[in-house]
C-alpha cells in the first residue's frame, strides 16, 4: 500500500512538471501588476469586525487565498482577480466560488497540488522556487505562509502602485473557516508580522488596513 501511494505522489509530480510547460511567463505575470492598485485578502476572523467591502472592491486587483471564500461581501468584498493558493482546492470549487482572472499558486511542494485541467494552466502562474527561496532564507529557513509568498512577490518583484492588506492579523484571530487556531504549523507568526513591518517602513506604498 505504501509503495502504491509513493509511485501516485511521484506520479504526481511527474505530470505536474509537466503542466509547469503550460503556465503564465513569469515577464507576463509581473507585468499585470505593473502601476495597478492591489488589495490582498487574508483570511483572519477579524477582518468581519469591519466592513471594507467597497474599498476592497475599489482596487484593481484583488487576491484572495486558499479557502477564502466570499462569506460576507460588506467585509470582504465581492470581486475577485486572483485566487492565489497552496492549498488543494477541487477546481469546481476554484471556477464556482472564486471565478479568477488568472491562479498563482505559491508552493513548490508538487506532490499536493491537484492535477488541474490544461485550461485552468493556461491561466495560472506558479511562484518559481528561486524566490521562495530567497523568501525563506529571509525568515531564517521558516517557511512562508501563502499570504506573506505574495506580499514578498509582489513588492520585491513587481511595480505595483499600491498594495493593501486586509484580514492579516497574523493568527491573533483564527481563519474564519477554521474551528481554531492551528498550532501543528511550520510557520512563525511573529516572525512574519514583524517582516511585513519592515517591509512597510521599506515601501510606503504597502498599508495594512486594520481597525
Amino acid at each position: 500500500m505504501e509503495i502504491v501511494e509513493i509511485n501516485m505522489k511521484l506520479l504526481k509530480v511527474l505530470v505536474n512538471k509537466l503542466l509547469r510547460k503550460l503556465t503564465l511567463k513569469e515577464d507576463k505575470f509581473k507585468e499585470f501588476f505593473n502601476n495597478k492598485s492591489i488589495a490582498i485578502i487574508g483570511n483572519a476572523q477579524s477582518l468581519f469586525d469591519q466592513e471594507l467591502g467597497i474599498e476592497i472592491d475599489s482596487h484593481d486587483i484583488v487576491i484572495r487565498m486558499n479557502s477564502g471564500m466570499i462569506k460576507e461581501p460588506k467585509s470582504q468584498g465581492n470581486k475577485t482577480t486572483i485566487w492565489a493558493s497552496s492549498f488543494p482546492l477541487k477546481e469546481s470549487e476554484v471556477n464556482e466560488k472564486f471565478n479568477p482572472k488568472y491562479v498563482f499558486w505559491i508552493t513548490p511542494k508538487l506532490s499536493v497540488k491537484p492535477i488541474y485541467s490544461i485550461y485552468l494552466h493556461k491561466k495560472m502562474f506558479m511562484l518559481p522556487f528561486s524566490i521562495w527561496e530567497e523568501l525563506y532564507q529571509e525568515l531564517n529557513q521558516i517557511r512562508p505562509t501563502t499570504g506573506l509568498s505574495i506580499i514578498y512577490f509582489i513588492l520585491e518583484h513587481c511595480n505595483a502602485q499600491k498594495v493593501d492588506l486586509y484580514g492579516f492579523d497574523f493568527f491573533e484571530t483564527k481563519s474564519f473557516y477554521l474551528e481554531k487556531i492551528r498550532t501543528d504549523t511550520p510557520h512563525d507568526f511573529l516572525k512574519e508580522k514583524n517582516f511585513v513591518s519592515s517591509l512597510m517602513k521599506k515601501y510606503n506604498y504597502l498599508q495594512l488596513r486594520e481597525k
